[in-house]
Order: C-alpha cells, then sequence, then structure tokens
C-alpha cells in the first residue's frame, strides 16, 4: 500500500514537470511582461504612497524581472526553436530595459552601475547569440528591429543608473557650484542669475577664460537661461499662469542642491547662500511649499528613474523616437509575414504565433504611454519655456531670421496642451502616532482576551480622549512650519545670520532651553529623551483642555476650538507632537540621532507607560493628570524616566494660561522639528521619496538652501 501510494505521488509530480517543461518558456515570457507592466504603475505610484503592499509589489517586479527574464535567456541559448526565439530574446531585453518611472529601486542600485553594465553586456551577447542561429532572412529582419528597441532600452536603464550615482551626481553639480561663486562678484542685490539651463555651456566658457587669465565673468553661450529671464517674461506668465517661473525655480533649485546628496556643502561660500536665502525668503508661503515640491519630485526623478540619464537631452529623444518607430515597423512586419502560423513543437514553447502578437501589443502599448508621460512631464515643461526664451532672444539678436519668431509662437501654442504640473507629487497625509495610544491598544487586547468589559470601556473612553483632533492635513502643517521659520528670517541680516545659525545648530537642550528656560531640565538628556518627554507633556496638556471643555459642555464628547482665541496653535501642537513622535518610531533614520536607541527608548516608555495605566484602571486619564506620583520631582533624577518626566512637565505646563500654554507648544515642536530636519546625512531623507516622501524632508530641503545645516 505504501509503495503504490509513492507511485502515485511520483506519477503527479512527473506529469507536472512535464507540462512545466513544455510550457516554462512560454509562462517565463509572460511572466516577465506582467512583471513590466507592473513597474512601469507601481513606478509612479510608489511616490504616493507608503502603502506596503505597494511597496512589496513594485519590489517583487524590480527583482522579479531581472531574475525571470535571465533565466529565460539561458533556456533559449539551449533550445532549437530559433525563428520564435529570434523574436523572443530581443522582447526579453525591452522588458530588462525597465518603465521610465523606475530605473533603481534604491540610491544604493546606482553605486552597482558598473555590475549591472557587465550583466547587460553578457545578456546582449545572449541575444545576439539566440538572433543568429536563425537562417530565415524575414524573421531575422524582425528581431534586428527587436535587439535595436530593446538594446536602446537597456542602455537607457544603464545610462539612469550611472547618472544617479553620487560620482556622477557631484560631477554634474560642478558647473553650477563654480557658477554660484563667481556670480556673486558682479550682481547687484536685486538680481538673481540663477541659472536654469545652459550650465556646461557656461562652464565650458569658463574654464578657456580661467585658462586665459580673463577676469571677466560673462554668460557668453545661448544656451544659458536664468530664472530672472523666466519670471521677467510676460508671454510665458500669461500663458501659464506663473507655474512655469516656479517648474523653472524648482528645476534650477534642484541642479544646485545635487552637491547636498553627496553630503557635501552646497555653496563656497556664505555670500552664495545669501542669494539663494533671499530668493525663497521673499517668496510666499504658499508658493514655496510648492516650489519645494515640485523640487522634491525633480530629485527623485534624477535618482531614480531613467530622467537621470540622457532620457530628456537631445540624443535620449531622438533614441526613445528612433525605438517607439522600430517598434511600430516591427509589429507591422510581423502581422504581414503571419507569425500565427509558427509553432515549435519541439521545445519549451506553446503557442508561439499568438504569445508574440501579445507580447508585441503590450510592448507597444506602454511605449506610447510611457512617451505620453515623457511628454506631460515637468522635465518638458521646463525645456519648453527655457527654449522659448533662447527663441526669442535669437529672434532679437537676429532680426533676419524670422524661423526663431515662429518658433517661439509654436512654443507658445504647445505648452497649454502639456498641461500644468500635479497639485500633489507625494502623499498628501501627515504620520501620526501617539505613544499613550498606543499603549492603550495594547492594553485593550489584554482586557478583550480576559473578558474584562468595564476596564475595557474605561480604556475606549481614554483613546476617545486622544481621537477628537481633525485632521490636519501636510499642506496646513507645512504652511504653519514655514510661516514660523518665516518669523525668524523676517529681519535677518547677512550680518547676524551666523550668529543665527550657529545657535540653532546647538544641541537640542540649548535652543529648548532659550525657549523656556523654566523646562530646561526636560531636554538636557538628548534628542530622543526630549520629544518623548514633550511628546507626553502635550498629551497631558490636550487630555486636560478636552476634560475642562468637555465638563464645561455637559459631556458633549468634542471640542469646540471657537472658544481659544490660538486655536491654531492648539491643532498644530498636537498635530506636530504627533508627527514627531511618529519619526522617533517608525522613521528613526531621518533623525541625527541613532536609530536603535530611538526604538529602546520607545519600547522602554511604553512599557512604563502601560504600567502606570493598568496599576489606575479605573479612570486612566486621572492618572496622568494628578494621581500617579512619579518617583522623584528632582530634575536629575527624571533624566534616566522619559514617562515621568514627561508627566511632571505636562503637570507644570497646565499651570499656566492657556493660550501661553499652547503658544509655547507651538514655538517647541517648531524648534524640534527644525533641528531634526538639519540632519548631515542625506541618504535616508532620499529613500524616503519612494516611500511617498515626508514633511521633515521637504524641511531638510528648505533649510539646506538657506544655510541652516552644519556642512554649510
Amino acid at each position: 500500500m505504501v509503495s503504490c501510494q509513492s507511485s502515485s505521488s511520483l506519477t503527479i509530480v512527473d506529469s507536472a514537470l512535464t507540462l512545466w517543461k513544455e510550457w516554462q518558456i512560454t509562462i517565463l515570457m509572460l511572466l516577465t511582461m506582467w512583471l513590466q507592466v507592473l513597474l512601469v504603475v507601481g513606478g509612479v505610484l510608489r511616490r504616493h504612497t507608503a502603502n506596503g503592499a505597494v511597496r512589496l509589489l513594485v519590489w517583487f517586479s524590480y527583482v522579479g524581472v531581472d531574475t525571470v527574464a535571465t533565466y529565460a535567456l539561458g533556456l533559449m541559448v539551449g533550445e532549437s526553436c530559433d525563428i520564435i526565439f529570434s523574436l523572443w530574446a530581443p522582447i526579453l531585453l525591452f522588458h530588462l530595459g525597465a518603465g521610465d518611472a523606475i530605473s533603481a529601486w534604491s540610491a544604493a542600485d546606482n553605486e552597482m552601475w558598473q555590475r549591472q553594465g557587465l550583466k547587460m553586456s553578457l545578456e546582449v551577447l545572449a541575444a545576439v547569440y539566440i538572433l543568429f542561429k536563425t537562417l530565415c532572412f524575414r524573421y531575422l529582419v524582425v528581431g534586428v528591429l527587436l535587439f535595436v528597441v530593446g538594446a536602446i532600452k537597456y542602455a537607457e536603464r544603464i545610462s539612469a543608473l550611472r547618472s544617479g550615482s553620487r560620482s556622477q551626481i557631484l560631477k554634474s553639480a560642478r558647473p553650477l557650484y563654480d557658477f554660484m561663486a563667481v556670480e556673486h562678484k558682479v550682481s547687484d542685490e536685486h538680481t538673481h542669475p540663477l541659472l536654469v539651463v545652459g550650465e556646461n555651456e557656461w562652464y565650458a566658457d569658463h574654464v578657456k577664460a580661467m585658462q586665459s587669465n580673463s577676469q571677466e565673468f560673462v554668460i557668453s553661450t545661448d544656451e544659458a537661461v536664468t530664472y530672472q529671464e523666466i519670471r521677467e517674461c510676460k508671454e510665458l506668465k500669461k500663458v501659464t499662469g506663473g507655474y512655469m517661473s516656479e517648474l523653472c525655480l524648482a528645476y534650477a533649485l534642484c541642479k544646485v542642491f545635487k552637491r547636498r546628496l553627496t553630503n557635501l556643502r552646497i555653496h563656497q561660500k556664505e555670500e552664495d547662500y545669501e542669494k539663494v536665502r533671499k530668493l525663497l525668503t521673499d517668496l510666499p508661503p504658499r508658493k514655496l511649499i510648492r516650489v519645494l515640491d515640485l523640487e522634491l519630485s525633480f530629485i527623485f526623478d534624477g535618482i531614480f528613474t531613467k530622467a537621470a540619464g540622457s532620457a530628456y537631452t537631445q540624443a535620449g529623444v531622438f533614441l526613445r523616437l528612433l525605438s517607439a518607430a522600430l517598434l511600430v515597423v516591427a509589429t507591422v512586419y510581423v502581422v504581414i509575414i503571419d507569425v500565427l502560423q509558427l509553432s515549435c513543437s519541439d521545445s519549451s514553447v506553446r503557442l508561439a504565433g499568438v504569445m508574440t502578437h501579445v507580447f508585441l501589443a503590450v510592448a507597444l502599448v506602454l511605449e506610447i504611454v510611457q512617451i505620453c508621460g515623457m511628454i506631460r512631464s515637468n522635465w518638458t515643461k521646463v525645456w519648453l519655456g527655457c527654449t522659448y526664451i533662447k527663441e526669442k532672444r535669437r529672434y532679437r539678436t537676429m532680426p533676419w531670421a524670422p524661423i526663431h519668431n515662429l518658433n517661439s509662437k509654436a512654443i507658445l501654442c504647445i505648452i497649454p496642451f502639456v498641461g500644468a504640473p500635479k497639485n500633489v507629487h507625494w502623499k498628501d497625509e501627515v504620520g501620526q502616532v501617539s505613544i499613550l495610544n498606543s499603549c492603550l491598544e495594547d492594553i485593550s487586547h489584554v482586557y478583550l482576551a480576559n473578558c474584562k468589559l468595564k476596564r475595557l470601556w474605561e480604556v475606549k473612553r481614554m483613546r476617545r480622549l486622544l481621537s477628537h483632533l481633525s485632521d490636519v492635513s501636510c499642506y496646513d502643517l507645512e504652511l504653519f512650519l514655514l510661516e514660523k521659520l518665516g518669523a525668524l528670517l523676517k529681519d535677518m541680516e547677512p550680518a547676524n545670520f551666523s550668529d543665527i545659525k550657529h545657535r540653532m545648530t546647538r544641541i537640542v537642550g540649548t535652543i529648548l532651553a532659550q525657549r523656556a528656560p523654566e523646562f530646561s531640565w526636560a531636554s538636557n538628556s538628548g534628542l530622543e529623551h526630549a520629544i518623548i518627554c514633550w511628546h507626553i507633556a502635550t498629551t497631558i496638556c490636550e487630555m486636560s483642555f478636552w476634560e475642562v471643555d468637555n465638563n464645561r459642555k455637559g459631556g458633549s464628547g468634542s471640542i469646540n476650538y471657537s472658544n481659544v482665541e490660538e486655536s491654531r496653535d492648539i491643532q498644530m501642537s498636537i498635530a506636530l507632537s504627533k508627527y514627531v513622535m511618529h519619526l522617533l518610531r517608525n522613521c528613526p533614520k531621518l533623525l541625527p540621532g541613532d536609530p536603535d536607541t530611538a526604538k529602546l527608548l520607545c519600547r522602554h516608555t511604553e512599557q512604563s507607560l502601560k504600567l502606570i495605566l493598568v496599576r489606575h484602571p479605573k479612570k486612566m486619564h486621572n492618572a496622568l493628570l494628578r494621581d500617579y506620583k512619579p518617583s522623584s520631582k528632582d530634575p536629575e533624577a527624571l533624566r534616566n524616566s522619559p514617562s515621568d518626566s514627561g508627566i511632571v512637565l505636562g503637570r507644570q505646563l497646565l499651570v499656566k494660561p492657556v493660550l501661553e500654554r499652547w503658544h509655547l507648544l507651538a514655538d517647541i515642536w517648531c524648534d524640534i522639528l527644525t533641528l531634526i530636519a538639519m540632519s548631515e546625512d542625506s541618504m535616508p531623507h532620499t529613500q524616503q521619496l519612494t516611500k511617498g516622501g515626508e514633511l521633515v524632508t521637504h524641511m531638510w530641503v528648505l533649510l539646506g538652501h538657506i544655510g541652516f545645516n552644519k556642512l554649510s
């Protein structure tokens, strides 16, 4: 009986293996096709969401398409169906080229572009070997056309990986670095000659001038376009409604910021920071938010997409149009020669003709979709705006050449069809974590498992105290932060900026002590300790405010902020407190400290708070507000207990008047977030862009430009 069962199971396995051998290459081709589709779609989605399922799907597609395609090529080399494989091997190269929206999963992938280039060479050689095994000329012609398309797509990916590497980013930033270093010597304080395009041509002229010992600084090339020219162009402003100047400013700032991505100083001298600082501080806060949003989108494209390579250069556009044209010709030719009649019964291929049509149709659709995406991209909009300025300039200097005037008019007609930039390039939400709410959630699970319903009701009531706050959008929070920062920079002069910057880049205890000297003891144990301490204190103030308002209204269960003059400070303080706690708990690498220390401190604090709440099961909110007795009231004795420090601090804050209390908390949280945004390591911020971005990354870019970081 045992041997019979074993024989039966072996028969099933043998049947499955036989079926797999008959279909394996067809299945692998279908799998690479769908992985390519997922990459095209998922590459766009990953900058808008931090959803784990989406990220896992995109990661699986990114890793899987290389593995599956390489395995399929290896199988084709050993099979004998030469005609079909002469068409399918080039299509695999097309799949290996990945989508325009994702050339690298992480910034570390860019550093391995040479390894990827070697891998590409071997795969291209395998495809060439498979291609020229066929002896049928008409199929060889189609195969060669598809091979050129696949090789171009794969080369685009390698070029993008190389351009996104740190060495190439630093090399590409050198022209603007030198431009900003000499620009301030000749420009007056009312102009902002920030280059949008043409820095490479300027740099070539600059090197020649340096070699000839010329002291004159001029922008002698016709290719250079400054932000000032874009901003003052009335025609562009009329056609675009002002978004062209925002786009070009963001693009210019992105190129200036490249050196910061390699953890180096952005500018050589303080005067260079002053030029950009004045430009940014003169912008209205709402427009500044828009510019930062666009700049980060350019940074993302320059590191993680094919825009990092030659996709938007003249050569890149030509190759893209050439590959699309060749793909169309190959598809039409395949239909004409009737590939449906092809079959290959001696190899691992089934439905050869039908599958070939499917692969080519999907490839053609993907290429059309990606070309449409290129046309409507922000890079194309910047190119159109700068080209218009150059054509108008050429027409003014060469009025006998009307072609330039016709070109400029044509560009003005094209711009509206390209469309305006998207309203939001990143996830429009702010992470919110309440450490007390997390403790209550864990306690509720224990009470539910033990059927302690009365205590579970108290936990739910307690959680309701912490969930009354209406959602605060990322835009509103960023606007609030910029207004606070703008107040600091409003009356700032170049003479006192160094002193203010030095004060802002000191340790957290020094900064917060200047804001609230009587509470300086709560911030002397490091940034992580200060965050938890002030977060618990803010939570206690929030609970107290809810309790007073709820008793006054007879237990309605909601807060009416209209009774408080500075309701905005209340909402923003609570939102910032929970957002910074989200950074400490979920994104500790964005903080300047040790991520492991942050995690341990959060875990220790949660355990301490759980013990406090469990010991006061009937009225948990009273435990924090009044009943719980800390181990000591001596500030020095509380240094090792963030939970006790936060409770003592919160009770001390309750003594202050309501308006003064919340105004102080708003200032404290703005200072803490500013300190976090001064981190020196760029890698966590750039990698966070692939997860939908973070508000602190916007602040990190802004502070880097105005010189509020240690590297400046």
